[in-house]
């Protein structure tokens, strides 16, 4: 057994996105061993223990798997490893010096500065690259690493580097929905209330008169009118789900900064590693879009206000209720969406011949068309057109009749670096040493940045990425004129520049960008931000006419079927957005 799963972890962390193409210098790879070498040297430092007990003290925090690898890896380098954490070697040097981060045709990369008394030059206080690169020789002069055997992570844990199918993972009936939370699961899609049949699950269209056919809870006849109650109170309520074609921002992803901060550490702090794992380190259940959940069942890995399309929709007809899918995934862009996401949808005919519910369907591309690990943009302002026309086209086929699509058009993420910049990042807060400049430009000295075009330095990079952003959110109005007329089942709907108007709003009131983005990785929305969103998009598709009226039912249907749920506070249909 060795560093498998630890290792797995702290690539998965280096990972960001978890959608990296190609990397430079050991990349994720580096990215992961930095993080664990830094980790164990600042509890050395912060706790004035020895290095043993601090790997002791990593080690023992981590689930028992992890736990064991841990250990072994560190038995496995042995003396010489904890000699260099000793001898106060950082920890890009270490991990230069063991070979994870290795590359000789590229710029050896570094985000730690060395310790004052070993700076051979003056330049503030940061380590030159001359600095970095000679401390890295003598090293290597000194340690001698070669006969230990290198891990492939992929080789112990292909669930973390597998292609994944976006699937439920436990589908009995092959229905698109599960009993189980994790793994594309529930917490993703609708819970099935009976996953032995592929006739029953979220969204069917049907009067559910002896069994919950589409698992919304209402079902059974009303006995003083001898009508279904599904008929007597959904029908011709409006009743939609929702459903979202959407990147890494709709998955939420998050690494909780609480694994990298020293002081924070404690055993509870990767309790719930492994769900986290299983769910990609995104938490859909909390999402802009499709958030359900009670977030106090993942503390501390993450806090905040929930809000959500999905919880709005349901407030406005609960009829809507289990009805949400999000089909949100690292690192898509509109290709990914024409090519794969749009046949994850359950409400597809050919998926299911049964009558199902019209969808509030969101398209939310807002990045990664022009965001990857390089800093150009990924595809041309045609492409992106193309490639959302094709999807409307080819969904319209397949939706039921009715379904609304809303298009979200790429942000400005020129946000990012100037929110960021001088700001220290988590793995720095020991001893505020790594800046968020700092850390984007060792991401992209790796090439594992999820936008490096955007999470850049040069100014002049940020701003030609966002007018290529801003070139494809043009296409957005013209391809509603050019499928005018020829549309059977969908109806397009582009609310404008709304989630940067939100956020601009929000820093107008007194706010600060960086209350809205993921410490951990500088890059995506937050729980904060996610509220945020979920707010100025459901008040935007109120007032373009897409949500229908509130269902007169509902407290007749909260009375029979939810009568220990409390109404939400407040029923207008518009609110004021507030953190």
């Amino acid at each position: 057994m060795k560093f498998y799963k630890t290792l797995a972890l702290a690539a998965t962390l280096s990972l960001l996105s978890s959608q990296v193409l190609a990397d430079a210098n050991g990349g994720k790879t580096c990215a992961g061993c930095t993080i664990v070498m830094a980790l164990v040297t600042q509890l050395v430092q912060v706790h004035e223990i020895t290095v043993i007990s601090g790997i002791e003290q990593l080690c023992g925090l981590l689930p028992f798997l992890q736990s064991v690898a841990c250990t072994t890896f560190f038995e496995t380098y042995g003396e010489q490893l904890i000699d260099m954490i000793e001898k106060n070697y950082t920890p890009d040097v270490i991990c230069n010096t063991i070979e994870y981060c290795n590359n000789k045709t590229n710029p050896t990369c570094h985000v730690f500065p060395l310790p004052p008394s070993q700076l051979i030059g003056s330049n503030g206080g940061r380590m030159s690259q001359r600095e970095f690169e000679h401390h890295v020789a003598e090293a290597k002069a000194k340690y001698n690493f070669s006969h230990v055997e290198k891990f492939d992570v992929c080789d112990w844990t292909p669930e973390i580097c597998r292609v994944a199918e976006h699937k439920p993972y436990f589908d009995d009936d092959g229905d698109m929905f599960s009993t189980f939370g994790q793994l594309r699961g529930h917490d993703w899609r609708g819970r099935d209330c009976d996953d032995k049949s592929s006739a029953i699950f979220p969204g069917r269209s049907d009067p559910d008169v002896g069994a919950d056919n589409n698992c919304n809870g209402i079902f059974g006849v009303d006995p003083t009118t001898n009508v279904p109650y599904e008929t007597e109170w959904c029908d011709g309520t409006g009743q939609m789900g929702i459903a979202i074609l959407g990147d890494s921002a709709t998955a939420h992803f998050r690494i909780p900064p609480s694994y990298l901060i020293v002081k924070n550490l404690s055993l509870s702090t990767f309790s719930r590693l492994v769900p986290n794992l299983e769910n990609e380190l995104d938490f859909p259940m909390l999402s802009w879009s499709t958030g359900h959940s009670d977030i106090s069942q993942y503390y501390p890995d993450i806090e905040g206000p929930v809000d959500s399309i999905y919880k709005r929709l349901r407030e406005n007809n609960l009829c809507n209720n289990n009805d949400y899918q999000n089909i949100g995934v690292n690192g898509a862009d509109s290709s990914s969406m024409v090519n794969q996401l749009q046949y994850l949808l359950s409400r597809d005919k050919n998926n299911s011949p049964l009558a199902q519910k019209p969808l509030l369907l969101f398209m939310a591309m807002i990045g990664n068309d022009v965001c990857s690990s390089k800093t150009t943009s990924r595809t041309t302002p045609q492409e992106y057109h193309d490639n959302v026309l094709k999807t409307i086209m080819d969904l319209d086929s397949r939706l039921p009749k009715g379904t609304k699509v809303v298009l979200i058009g790429l942000v400005d993420g020129r946000i990012l670096y100037d929110s960021m910049h001088n700001l220290i990042h988590p793995i720095g807060m020991t001893n505020n040493d790594v800046t968020y400049e700092a850390f984007y430009d060792y991401l992209n000295c790796l090439e594992v940045s999820p936008c490096a075009g955007w999470m850049n330095s040069n100014e002049a990079t940020r701003d030609a990425l966002s007018a290529t952003a801003a070139a494809m959110r043009d296409k957005l109005p013209l391809i509603i004129q050019e499928t005018r007329g020829k549309l059977k089942n969908l109806q397009i709907f582009y609310l404008g520049d709304v989630l940067d108007n939100a956020i601009k709003e929000y820093i107008g009131m007194g706010g600060k960008g960086s209350d809205l983005i993921e410490p951990a990785d500088g890059f995506h929305p937050n729980q904060w931000g996610q509220a945020l969103f979920a707010q100025y998009l459901w008040n935007s598709t109120v007032q373009a006419g897409i949500i229908p009226p509130e269902n007169p039912h509902n407290d007749k249907i909260r009375a029979r079927f939810f009568p220990n749920e409390v109404p939400t506070a407040t029923k207008q249909r518009e609110t004021t957005a507030t953190q």
